[in-house]
């Protein structure tokens, strides 16, 4: 423990010894360079020690140090290997002597880093020490000793990585609070050495970059403006000076673009300034304030290769919006190069963290007539390096072509269209009839937070009549025309809305059913018993004239008897009475109106047409039946012919006797014919 203490602690002596390295160099350190300047220093009374070439015949003793060279696949876990070329420095713990093999078995130990230290951890953690032969068959012999430049203790770590990286740890926190030191992102020298910058420079470097109207390197400002060259000693120190000074004093100026190399810079002001007049620069839609219980996982995307499918306001506005999960796999960069491998086309886009999206679209896709609802797919080959890649077809289609009047940050259909061998999505591509739709919602944005808009969405152009269901994609794709928004938000709102809910149809689609209002709450009041009114005293009758009577004499006990029962009388009188008791009814229960239930409305469908081969059935069956009548009318006609005939007969012989005529078969109709005959007759009698 103590000499891991010592090894990793970053003392006075050990900044001291820093200071006289970049001083006498004087250019910019990393702190892993300075690190193992610093480990190379602390071990060098480590690597006076003389080591001895390894041979089988010689022999050796505990605490001696062999150089040995290996060619072979090492084991470094479980069914793993790892082939190691290359020569160590191995120290002899323990020494056995074998009289079977008569030689002697030693067992060492490795204290370095590198790859090597991996196999040597692996066999410490099986509980197998690495052993090496020895004096074989004791033949005794005396070890060579290895030549300076021979010694891999000179290039290689003398320590393990994790006592490094604890190093680095360590050292970073004292350069930090060092008055000495300055830095610009891991490269570090003495403040005594910085260059300094003036502000007329600072000013004629602003105004270069405005002139330009794009991103220029370090290098380039300081070969122009300090008249250095990449070869020279103080180039990288320049580089440094210059990006020290415009990061701290002039950040409001200045930002930096790419870290690449010495890094490129661009005037904030002109970076701002691509972003006005554009759909996606406006404020965006209102989140509502509600409880977050479940998050989005269908628009969630932690590493590219990202796929989207691009808006109407991400095509205006030359964009691509990505997931903020995504911040994390750009750093800090904010100029990148995009390129098409199958077209050839290449261009630089920029990234805006708040707004989460690239600019710097717009001539691709004005070249390839990238359409709404088209498949874009990002993928990072490289930490300012992008290939894109959008899904075409073999035939041109002709697609919707719209713009966008930033006065009142609506979409315009102006019957536009374009040609492109690009397949938007089936789905997702909005026709134009469901932009008039759409149009005729702008009134209602304004008011509306992404809730409401959701809900009007789903009423207006979902499938169903009291549910009503969309995929999300879709929702967000219509809502943006709207409003500004992300498929991130979208489907928080749908996860966390009572409203809405996930569609067992297929992946993606929501389901949104109208809220019921909640019923007025009946009070009942029981009914109000009138409280029992106590009798008045009644007052009290003046008292009547006292009639003057004569009265027999009475005795004593006699008076003494009747006194006795008026005087309880009186006091029964002058005793408070008992309050009277209130009895009060019980409430009378109301009946509760029960609420109609609420029918769903069946859709009405229209009555299925004939067709036309049962048309031409019904013609053919009335004109049979037509015929029929008629002839059963040409039948009956010439029977009462053959009546009047007989008749006449009869009346010249009235001997004989006349018989009917024989009908062979009566004539049968249908029930249809015998109706049309009926109404035949009816009519024929109304002529005549």
């Amino acid at each position: 423990m103590s000499d891991q203490t010592l090894t990793t602690e970053i003392k006075e002596s050990d900044l001291i010894f820093l200071e006289k390295e970049l001083e006498r160099e004087k250019k910019p350190f990393s702190l892993e360079e300075m690190a193992e300047r610093l480990v190379f220093m602390k071990t060098a009374d480590q690597r006076q020690q003389v080591v001895y070439r390894y041979d089988p015949a010689c022999r050796y003793e505990v605490g001696d140090l062999i150089y040995k060279e290996y060619d072979e696949h090492l084991p470094i876990g479980n069914k793993q290997t790892e082939y190691f070329q290359g020569a160590v420095v191995l120290k002899v713990v323990k020494k056995t002597y074998f009289p079977s093999y008569n030689s002697e078995i030693l067992e060492v130990d490795y204290t370095g880093g590198g790859p090597f230290r991996r196999y040597i951890d692996y066999m410490k953690k099986k509980n197998s020490p690495v052993l090496l032969p020895s004096n074989v068959d004791g033949a005794g012999k005396t070890p060579e000793l290895i030549r300076a430049d021979e010694d891999p203790r000179q290039t290689t770590l003398p320590i393990t990585e994790k006592d490094l990286k604890a190093i680095i740890r360590n050292l970073k926190t004292a350069l930090l609070k060092s008055p000495k030191f300055f830095t610009w992102k891991d490269r570090w020298q003495l403040v005594a050495n910085q260059i300094i910058i003036s502000e007329e420079k600072v000013k004629e470097i602003e105004n270069f970059l405005h002139e330009a109207g794009k991103s220029q390197s370090t290098e380039e400002i300081v070969r122009r403006f300090f008249q250095i060259e990449p070869n020279q000693p103080l180039f990288e120190l320049y580089c440094l000076s210059l990006n020290y000074v415009l990061e701290k004093k002039y950040k409001k100026e200045f930002i930096l673009v790419s870290v690449e190399g010495w890094g490129k810079w661009l005037l904030k002001s002109i970076l701002n300034s691509w972003l006005e007049g554009l759909p996606l620069a406006v404020e965006p839609v209102k989140m509502p304030q509600i409880e977050i219980k479940e998050k989005p996982q269908l628009s969630l995307c932690n590493q590219f290769p990202y796929k989207t499918y691009l808006t109407w306001r991400e095509i205006l506005s030359g964009a691509v919006k990505i997931p903020r999960s995504l911040h994390r796999e750009l750093g800090s960069s904010r100029e990148f190069l995009f390129v098409d491998p199958e077209e050839g086309q290449s261009f630089t886009a920029y990234f805006y963290p708040q707004l989460s999206l690239f600019l710097g679209f717009r001539d691709y896709f004005e070249e390839n007539a990238i359409p709404q609802g088209t498949s874009l797919t990002l993928e990072k080959k490289g930490p300012e390096l992008f290939h894109c890649r959008i899904k075409r077809g073999k035939k041109r289609i002709a697609a919707i072509k719209l713009s966008y009047d930033p006065k009142t940050d609506r979409l315009i259909d102006q019957g536009e269209e374009l040609s492109t061998l690009t397949t938007p999505n089936k789905i997702l591509y909005l026709e134009r009839e469901t932009l008039a739709k759409l149009f005729s919602l702008y009134p209602q944005r304004d008011e509306l937070d992404l809730h409401g808009l959701l809900a009007l969405i789903y009423k207006n152009f979902g499938e169903g009549q009291i549910s009503f269901s969309l995929h999300y994609l879709r929702a967000y794709h219509l809502v943006d025309i709207l409003k500004p928004t992300t498929p991130e938000d979208v489907e928080t709102i749908l996860l966390n809305s009572p409203e809405f809910s996930a569609s067992e149809k297929g992946k993606g689609i929501f389901t949104y059913r109208e809220p019921i209002a909640p019923s007025a709450e009946i009070i009942i009041t029981p009914p109000v018993v009138p409280p029992l009114i106590q009798p008045t005293p009644s007052e009290e009758r003046p008292p009547a004239e006292k009639e003057e009577r004569l009265r027999p004499e009475v005795s004593p006990e006699h008076e003494e008897a009747e006194a006795r029962p008026r005087a309880e009388a009186a006091r029964r009188e002058t005793e408070p009475r008992p309050p009277a008791v209130e009895i009060i009814p019980p409430p009378v229960k109301e009946k509760v109106p029960r609420k109609p239930k609420i029918r769903p409305e069946l859709e009405r469908l229209p009555r299925a047409r004939k067709s036309e081969r049962k048309v031409i059935e019904e013609r053919i069956e009335f004109e049979e039946s037509e015929q029929e009548a008629l002839i059963a009318i040409k039948a009956k006609e010439e029977v009462a012919a053959e009546e009047v005939a007989a008749a006449a007969e009869k009346k010249e012989k009235p001997a004989e006797e006349i018989k009917p005529p024989v009908v062979s078969e009566k004539p049968t109709f249908s029930l249809f014919a015998e109706k049309l005959k009926s109404a035949l007759e009816k009519k024929e009698k109304g002529k005549k």
